[in-house]
């Protein structure tokens, strides 16, 4: 299995901006726009953006084929998902079809989004270990209300200026221990929406989550939904392994 990296210097290319899942809201997209302008990162937005199909931002051909010439657009660095919602599981087999991996084994980009967008972060991860990003997306309210430290955080990451360690971005989320074990752990930061996770068991697409820090998030699910998304997790033996859980927002 291949291991890539991304470069700082692939991060001032372009940012493509790409629907995978649930259709977009013209006016709210463009909305977002003025930011990354003010970032001053030019932007290539898909043509087939704002397409409309049943529930779905255009059929499952057509966004797949959207982020394959993303994929292989070279002067693309960063594709950032327009919004999540439902749909990017249904273009996995389409993605493989095109061999959509093979173009970004060959030129790596930095793959952005969360919520639906899971998916894809796993599809990459267990292809070609690709690291990406979890974060707002420019196709939503979410993206209108973002906070100074989010914002600051995601110019410091495109720039490749991200730091590490006890003074770095984690300094501005509070966080709470749920369980303490008395020891520290390790291992590659793996995971998002619990149910698209759980909607990966069985398919081929299953990542492989031994040695990771899995982190988990929802929302609006009832409590007896994410216990049973929990232990169908655990069922199928995905938790075995784990060098620690961190839950985020449910």
């Amino acid at each position: 299995m291949r291991r890539t990296s991304i470069q700082a210097a692939d991060l001032q290319r372009s940012i493509g901006l790409v629907a995978t899942s649930t259709l977009v809201e013209r006016g709210l997209l463009e909305k977002s726009f003025t930011r990354f302008a003010r970032w001053g990162f030019p932007l290539q937005i898909e043509d087939s953006i704002y397409a409309r199909f049943r529930s779905f931002a255009g059929s499952d051909a057509l966004r797949a084929a959207a982020l394959d010439r993303l994929a292989r657009d070279p002067t693309v660095g960063t594709i950032w998902c327009a919004r999540g919602g439902y749909g990017a599981t249904r273009i996995l087999p389409l993605l493989d079809g095109l061999g959509t991996t093979r173009a970004l084994g060959r030129d790596p980009k930095l793959l952005v989004g969360y919520s639906d967008v899971t998916a894809l972060h796993f599809y990459l991860y267990g292809k070609l270990r690709l690291p990406s990003l979890h974060a707002p997306m420019p196709g939503t309210l979410a993206w209108q209300s973002m906070r100074p430290a989010t914002e600051r955080v995601l110019r410091e990451i495109l720039a490749g200026r991200m730091g590490l360690g006890r003074r770095s971005h984690t300094l501005a989320w509070p966080t709470k221990v749920v369980s303490f074990k008395g020891r520290s752990a390790e291992g590659v930061l793996l995971g998002g929406n619990l149910t698209l996770l759980a909607n990966l068991i069985g398919t081929p697409w299953q990542p492989n989550l031994r040695g990771a820090l899995l982190f988990l998030e929802d929302c609006a699910e009832p409590p007896y939904r994410v216990d049973r998304m929990l232990t169908h997790l655990e069922n199928a033996g995905m938790l075995r392994g784990l060098a620690g859980v961190l839950l985020g927002d449910f």
